[in-house]
């Protein structure tokens, strides 16, 4: 009976501090807080001490670099990988679980280090797992951690080689997930299953891919795909996409077309979805990173084109960003190591001071 009774009081206590976690995400004084709760996590099979303290946990390391880090430092990322082994079918712990090593792969000093202890965690394994529940809210947040863990090669190899005995592949339900989410956005921009609204569907999708789409066979298994290409190609045709001020998605889907016509047969791929216009009108972007995937794109799509198109091409792109002609030097110079640099000047924030707007549930995200 005292342990019974001790039990009620702690899950009592985690209630308040879950009820109240979500605005205290910018406080810079709760690494004890975050330390505590992974020890909880650690130790508990109470299922809901357990949900609880993941929930604040989420909370606590969205959008606050200190946070994570201390996350990262304190052995966390293992803790959270044997929570959902743990606790696989328990979706009010997978969840959160999978919404908290997302934020912790992302955004920070550490976010490096984590990525690779979500391997050595030996996590990919569950990671494909639960993406193959298909449950829209495990999906998004499982998406959104493979594209973080994949920017990394030797992480990106190890999460293309998981294979379930169904078969499953992260890369194909990720494929799934777009052919499936895209198909439904183009009929209604505001449609949603289990909460979660296809266009964050589809951002994770296309997210994932652009990372994993770094895979030669990957990247050939998309744009073999004709369908899928038209899908993601007509994605830059939505207002909602191409005039929105957060431009997350739409460098996403450059970027992972970007990668798609890295190769003279995925380029023809593209172009005979018919994109150009669109990525001609990216050139006008306010983003920097936008203008810089459209310009490389269109470079690649006419790779193949004769010296006069080229030189064309070059100097429309060049008028239309806004930057002087050099004139075509006859190769690509383009180096793939930019799209790191890119990558780096997008989201490794030293800190962030963002004002959340209060969602419906116990916890919600923001972060990536």
């Amino acid at each position: 009976m005292p342990i019974i009774q001790e039990e009620k009081r702690q899950l009592a206590l985690l209630q308040a501090i879950r009820n109240l976690s979500d605005a205290a995400t910018n406080l810079s004084t709760l690494s004890p807080l975050v330390i505590s709760l992974l020890q909880i996590i650690q130790e508990h099979s109470n299922e809901e001490i357990v949900s609880c303290s993941c929930g604040i946990l989420s909370n606590l390391t969205c959008n606050n670099s200190l946070n994570k880090e201390t996350v990262v430092t304190s052995g966390g990322i293992e803790v959270l990988a044997n929570a959902l082994v743990r606790f696989t079918n328990i979706e009010d712990i997978t969840e959160p679980t999978l919404c908290t090593m997302r934020h912790c792969t992302a955004r920070h000093q550490y976010s490096q280090d984590a990525q690779d202890e979500v391997r050595k965690a030996n996590a990919h394994g569950i990671i494909l797992a639960l993406l193959a529940t298909r449950r829209p809210p495990i999906v998004k947040a499982a998406l959104g951690l493979v594209r973080n863990c994949a920017l990394s090669d030797i992480n990106l190899q190890s999460l293309i080689s998981e294979r379930t005995i169904e078969n499953d592949t992260i890369a194909g339900i990720a494929i799934e997930v777009l052919r499936q989410s895209g198909t439904i956005l183009q009929q209604d921009f505001m449609a949603s299953e289990d909460g979660v609204s296809m266009t964050e569907m589809v951002e994770g999708a296309v997210s994932a891919l652009h990372q994993l789409a770094r895979n030669k066979i990957i990247a050939r298994q998309i744009y073999t795909d004709f369908m899928l290409v038209d899908i993601i190609t007509k994605l830059l045709a939505f207002d909602e996409i191409n005039s929105n001020e957060d431009d997350l998605m739409m460098r996403e889907v450059l970027g992972l077309i970007y990668q798609l016509t890295k190769s003279s047969e995925g380029a023809k791929a593209v172009e005979l979805s018919g994109p150009t216009p669109h990525i001609v009108d990216a050139l006008q972007s306010k983003s920097k990173s936008v203008r810089a995937y459209a310009s490389i794109i269109l470079k690649n799509m006419g790779v193949d084109k004769p010296i006069e198109y080229r030189r064309r091409l070059q100097a429309e792109t060049a008028a239309a960003a806004g930057m002087p002609n050099q004139g075509y030097s006859g190769e690509m110079e383009w180096e793939d190591g930019m799209e790191p640099e890119l990558f780096n000047e997008m989201y490794n924030y030293a800190s962030l001071d963002l004002k959340h707007v209060e969602r419906d549930g116990s916890w919600y995200d923001t972060d990536l």
